[in-house]
């Protein structure tokens, strides 16, 4: 009888510390998992913050601004189909130069992504790394599920890696535009801003995240409201575009149909240049 009851006991300590080791177990699986689960924000619930203090370019080299949503490079996200989320800058023509225009950190944020963009070299697309044109992506601090794409610059000589922290209005770089033995078939700088929801990743304007202290330097220039940067995802669905693979403009998908709803935004020289244009010449 006494061995029975030892035998039992012994079993039950058995299983109890079977139990504790399954808890254990998940307990730090998911510990772990939480810890390097890509964070979200909520924009449905929360709305959009409103966090870039300082604007990335030197304005005031600036003739045109492309709008949001419009063709170009394919760079659709989990909630919209085939529509440019990128948005171009194309400075004045004497600003069209390497070391020119100035491209500074909007924000505070870490660079996760330096990505070296193929350039088309005598019909082949390749990274040309003697005359390097560059992209980089910065997770904001204040709002870690949101980074910033800053394309077309040159950070050659800035000490710039994945992992450096940044200061906003840090410059890093310069606007991209002159390659030696090249020819860049998007001869502007461009930014766009991603953040991950619940539901997926989502793209929104550059003008959707600043300041209105930001946006004031805009309204200088002309502008009343960000929507003259903007085309609204109702208006893209009734003006829909088509994207085709291109093999000529380095493997990806293009929209080379401009539709119906115009595609830019010109600066111009004083306030009353402004006017919004439905393609450029550059």
């Amino acid at each position: 009888m006494n061995n029975k009851r030892w035998f039992a006991i012994r079993l039950l300590a058995v299983l109890i510390t079977i139990i504790v080791i399954i808890f254990a177990y998940h307990y730090v699986i998911n510990t772990i998992f939480e810890k390097i689960k890509p964070p979200t924000y909520d924009i449905e619930s929360e709305g959009i913050p409103k966090f870039i203090n300082t604007d990335f370019i030197e304005l005031d080299k600036i003739e045109y601004i492309k709008r949001f949503r419009t063709y170009g490079y394919d760079d659709s996200d989990d909630f919209e189909n085939c529509r440019s989320m990128t948005q171009g800058y194309v400075a004045f023509e004497e600003y069209r130069v390497n070391n020119e225009v100035k491209i500074f950190s909007p924000i505070d944020g870490e660079i996760i992504r330096i990505h070296q963009i193929p350039v088309n070299v005598s019909g082949e697309w390749k990274v040309e790394t003697k005359n390097l044109i560059t992209s980089v992506t910065i997770r904001s601090s204040e709002y870690p599920a949101f980074t910033v794409y800053i394309m077309s610059l040159d950070i050659r000589d800035m000490g710039l890696q994945a992992g450096t922290e940044l200061s906003a209005g840090q410059h890093i770089g310069y606007f991209c535009m002159s390659h030696a033995g090249t020819t860049v078939g998007l001869p502007y700088n461009a930014i766009r801003i991603s953040v991950n929801t619940p539901d997926g990743y989502k793209k929104l304007s550059y003008f959707q995240v600043m300041t209105d202290d930001v946006f004031q330097s805009y309204k200088d220039r002309g502008a009343t409201c960000i929507e003259d940067f903007i085309i609204s995802k109702e208006e893209r669905d009734t003006d829909p575009l088509t994207c085709t693979y291109a093999s000529d403009c380095g493997g990806f998908f293009w929209i080379y149909e401009k539709g119906d709803i115009p595609s830019w935004v010109y600066l111009g020289n004083k306030p009353s240049d402004f006017k919004i244009l439905s393609d450029i010449e550059y």
